[in-house]
């Protein structure tokens, strides 16, 4: 793709209206609606031209030539720390969809054919329906704790719970890929990002107690990520439908080649491991803060 120095800047207009209530003293909660429309985004176009009239030539370079809209609701809940409990809670709903995910999208299309690109809406790579959070902080304060040494353990003691969800993501089925580390096929089984990819669950702590030394607060903490070690998948196999097999030994080609040759029979798993088709599993980690 040739760099184009005539590109212009791209035009965000955006539109938002929210009602927060407070009910009583303790909770609070808004509701907002949004609207974003971006024009004159960065995407992949062809030049034409032809060197004798007859073969047709050209080249690919980058256009203001995309859009997106983005569209969909935010909510949040609040409640203020009663009997040591704080709860947050918070959901968006939000509907992404345009020509063009990014400026290399396109790259491929453009560069396979003479034909004009076709201009279609669809939904785009980070078109992510429903997203949400659920936070429980439970902590001790310095004096709503009993005498001795039980009291000088919970002093300054808290704990996080984090449990976030999202729905999938959108990708395109494809055919089966042709090579053993290909990640998708030549063919396309579906409509552009029509397929969307299963939902995700999360559960975060954190436990953390605050020491007071002199004119300082050291607070000594435990955080534990994804601490019931749940599959979060990221990315899948267009042909399959799942991160862990591209789908090639479904081709004769691949099951003979895992038939007779044992070397790549003991390596495929590998070779078909893309650490990024996945989110973090469980990390357990330590740390101490200072503040003065």
């Amino acid at each position: 793709v040739i760099e184009n120095s005539s590109l212009q800047p791209t035009k965000v207009t955006s539109y938002e209206i929210g009602f927060k209530q407070q009910v009583g003293d303790y909770l609070n909660m808004g509701i907002t609606a949004f609207y974003k429309e971006s024009i004159d985004l960065i995407g992949a176009g062809r030049v034409q031209s032809t060197s004798d009239g007859l073969v047709p030539v050209g080249f690919v370079t980058y256009f203001n030539n995309d859009f997106a809209v983005s569209r969909g609701l935010d909510f949040y809940l609040s409640l203020r720390r009663i009997n040591r409990l704080a709860v947050d809670i918070a959901y968006s709903l939000k509907y992404a969809s345009g020509t063009g995910s990014d400026p290399t999208s396109k790259n491929s299309l453009a560069n396979q054919s003479g034909e004009e690109l076709p201009q279609y809406v669809y939904a785009l790579d980070y078109d992510q329906r429903h997203t949400g959070t659920v936070n429980l902080d439970y902590r001790f304060g310095s004096e709503d704790v009993p005498k001795g040494f039980l009291g000088d353990v919970l002093k300054n003691l808290g704990a996080n719970l984090l449990f976030s969800f999202n729905s999938g993501r959108p990708y395109t089925k494809t055919s089966l890929p042709t090579a053993s580390t290909g990640t998708t096929g030549d063919i396309f089984l579906s409509a552009k990002n029509e397929t969307y990819t299963d939902w995700n669950f999360r559960v975060d702590l954190r436990v953390d107690k605050m020491v007071p030394v002199w004119k300082t607060n050291i607070d000594f903490y435990v955080y534990v990520i994804n601490l019931l070690n749940t599959e979060i998948v990221e990315t899948v196999f267009p042909a399959t439908g799942n991160p862990y097999a591209n789908g090639y030994l479904l081709t004769p080609s691949g099951a003979s080649l895992y038939q007779t040759n044992a070397a790549f029979r003991k390596l495929y798993d590998q070779r078909v491991e893309f650490f990024s088709n996945w989110g973090p599993p469980r990390q357990v980690r330590f740390g101490v803060n200072v503040s003065f």
